[in-house]
């Protein structure tokens, strides 16, 4: 069946299992998730990727379908945690029948007067007495004019993560870097031959749309994350293209192309991942300062 990301739907610190959720369709991978019975072994791997929940500021989880599982998982941390923390849900379905976990979110608002969800359906049946509609930029709007600077944390299908992205920017929110990522300002591209296999396509490789080219790229540092130290604000910089976790064993042995999650940024990343933008947000990793005698032309071609 190969490697399929899932994430957890409960917070582990607190529990003794791991809880993981999809929606049922008629793929390969979720019709064997389906048959899986108790006492069948399973090979789970390392979690991997930067999702975390900040603790200073409010947040607004804006997810769709099965898209709710970290955010529930994050929900419940809070709470087990007794965190003062305000989190809004804003939770949409196609129907009341398709709302994953309502009664544990039902349960978790009633207990908890930091947490709030908004439930909005396109198709609500004569029984429902919520919002109706997809999540719009009135939405987005109503819920981020409540508190002093919220995060948005977005979860879901790509074309919804994308359009919610782009109604947040429209709206005047800016993408924040993660504890460990930096954000540049592009200011040279190269073209690599990787954009051009995007373009034209290769057989078995799937591109998560919209897809934003752009390997090879220099630029200066404009943003940092609460963890970064090897980078300042301001510093000029290449970007070595690698992504890889950073913790298996191949990567620790300095293997990072073996790595099970290796991509390259600007071709197997998206949606609205690539260097041909104005702006980037990159793992610090990934962040090489450029010496000041080279051009910013001459700084993206530097990594290779």
């Amino acid at each position: 069946m190969g490697d399929h990301g899932r994430s957890p739907s409960q917070a582990p610190p607190s529990r003794d299992y791991l809880e993981f959720a999809v929606r049922i369709s008629s793929s390969r991978f979720k019709r064997a998730f389906a048959e899986l019975l108790p006492g069948d072994p399973v090979a789970i791997t390392p979690p991997r990727g930067h999702f975390p929940c900040a603790t200073d500021r409010p947040a607004i989880f804006v997810a769709t379908g099965i898209g709710i599982t970290p955010l529930k998982s994050m929900a419940e941390y809070a709470h087990d945690l007794t965190l003062k923390t305000p989190i809004v849900p804003l939770y949409g379905n196609s129907s009341p029948e398709e709302i994953a976990f309502r009664a544990q979110l039902d349960a978790l608002q009633a207990a908890n007067p930091y947490f709030k969800v908004v439930y909005t359906v396109s198709h609500p049946d004569r029984a429902w007495q919520g919002r109706v509609g997809r999540i719009t930029s009135d939405l987005l709007q109503e819920a981020a004019e409540q508190y002093d600077q919220p995060l948005f944390y977005l979860a879901g299908p790509p074309s919804m993560v994308v359009r919610s992205h782009e109604t947040l920017i429209e709206l005047g929110f800016e993408p924040e870097p993660g504890p460990k990522e930096v954000i540049i300002k592009v200011r040279a591209i190269g073209v690599n031959r990787n954009d051009l296999w995007a373009r034209e396509g290769l057989p078995g490789m799937r591109f998560n749309f919209p897809h934003i080219s752009g390997s090879n790229l220099a630029g200066e540092v404009v943003s940092l994350g609460t963890a970064v130290g090897s980078v300042s604000v301001g510093m000029q910089v290449a970007v070595h293209p690698s992504l890889s976790c950073r913790i298996c064993e191949q990567c620790t042995a300095g293997h990072e192309y073996f790595c099970r999650e290796f991509k390259i940024y600007g071709f197997q990343t998206g949606p609205l991942d690539g260097g041909y933008a104005e702006y980037e947000r990159l793992p610090e990793a990934n962040v090489i300062p450029k010496p000041r005698a080279r051009t910013f032309e001459q700084g993206e071609e530097s990594h290779a």
